[in-house]
């Protein structure tokens, strides 16, 4: 892989700040900015009180990053492992890391500054010197701050030590399209959706065509396969949770974004029996303003549901209705695409500041994703 290259762009990648939502955790999705936008986003934090104070935030996890030191996972571990197990407890702190680099990478993208740059760099190393692939989706899609920090730093690291990253992010790419199995439902299910996700921005990280066509060719089979034409989705079927639904939608909504700053419409992608991406979301949206309930996981056909249900873990009661937070990352990356959401998303969050979120101020900065 690699060989085949597309030029410099613009990255859509996940997750950013900590928000803790009922369950699945997922968080936002960011994207690369052009110098231009960067310009932009540094005369916003400067002249908005609201923006100012979120970059603050980041900036202190930024400095907290420069005075700390990498804490690399040998292997991520949390897909199908309850909340004390202890591999997914060690897992978790290794991936404090991820939003280290995030807030690195947003504030040397303000402040140009090159200690940002140097500590993102150590942590990018580290990371590629000790992480182990697996092909798991679900925990390989925590990655996705990284490439969001190593696409801004990419250019200017040296090219001995790109190499060595690169090579790391490519066995990534590769571990996730071979553990593609199509017997079984994982082939289908939000698996294969954040599967599609992480190739997708690792290829164009990498300006590599050969993973963006497997991407791109996936999402389409993915939403003909995955979503239903009247806007559910085969994870709501096999959970009965809209949680799911949320979470299958995540890295989709994320791959599409990445795309758009591509010059490539996959948002308003339709398959031949009518689904796409923007029908999900508004099947969603009835779930989320509170004009529908839904009691979770009630009907669930996997094993694991139940299990964390007897764990008592945070979001997983069975028949518990849903709580529409859970659909915040969602709704913001989606009102990347229609600004309209966005009421929606700060009424959720119940935050008097209009930039709770970065996504929220990265959406303001840039304007609604279109097809270029």
């Amino acid at each position: 892989m690699g060989s085949h290259r597309v030029r410099p762009s613009l990255l859509a990648v996940l997750p950013l700040l900590t928000f803790l939502l009922c369950s699945p955790h997922v968080k936002a999705q960011v994207f690369h900015l052009s110098t231009s936008e960067k310009a932009t986003l540094a005369k916003l934090v400067s002249t908005d009180s609201d923006a100012r104070k979120l970059f603050h935030r980041l900036k202190n996890s930024a400095d907290h990053a420069c005075a700390s030191e990498p804490n690399p996972a040998a292997v991520i571990r949390t897909a199908g492992l309850l909340a004390q197990d202890p591999a997914k407890v060690a897992t978790q702190e290794c991936l404090k890391d991820m939003a280290k680099l995030e807030a690195l990478a947003i504030v040397f993208a303000v402040t140009n500054d090159p200690i940002y740059k140097k500590s993102a760099e150590r942590y990018l190393v580290a990371w590629a010197k000790t992480d182990q692939p697996s092909g798991r989706p679900i925990d390989e899609t925590n990655l996705g701050p990284l490439l969001f920090a190593y696409d801004i730093f990419r250019s200017s690291i040296d090219p001995g030590t790109r190499h060595t990253i690169d090579e790391w992010l490519e066995t990534v790419a590769k571990a996730e399209i071979e553990s593609r199995d199509p017997k079984t439902r994982e082939a289908v299910n939000n698996w294969n959706s954040h599967r599609l996700k992480i190739v997708a921005l690792i290829g164009f990280v990498l300006e590599d065509h050969a993973l963006i066509n497997y991407a791109v060719t996936g999402y389409k089979q993915q939403i003909s396969e995955n979503l239903r034409a009247d806007g559910s989705s085969l994870d709501f079927e096999q959970r009965d949770a809209i949680a799911y639904h949320t979470y299958d939608l995540v890295p989709l909504l994320t791959l599409t974004l990445s795309a758009c700053r591509h010059g490539m419409d996959l948002y308003g992608y339709a398959a031949p029996s009518g689904s796409s991406l923007p029908r999900s979301i508004g099947w969603l949206i009835p779930y989320v303003d509170g004009r529908k309930v839904h009691p979770e996981y009630v009907n669930t056909t996997v094993r694991f549901d139940l299990q964390r249900a007897a764990n008592q873990e945070p979001g997983h009661a069975i028949g518990a209705n849903y709580d529409p937070r859970n659909a915040v990352p969602t709704l913001e990356l989606a009102a990347a695409f229609d600004p309209r959401i966005t009421a929606l998303a700060l009424k959720v969050r119940g935050s008097p500041s209009k930039y709770p979120s970065l996504q929220l101020l990265l959406n303001a900065v840039v304007g609604p994703c279109a097809n270029r």
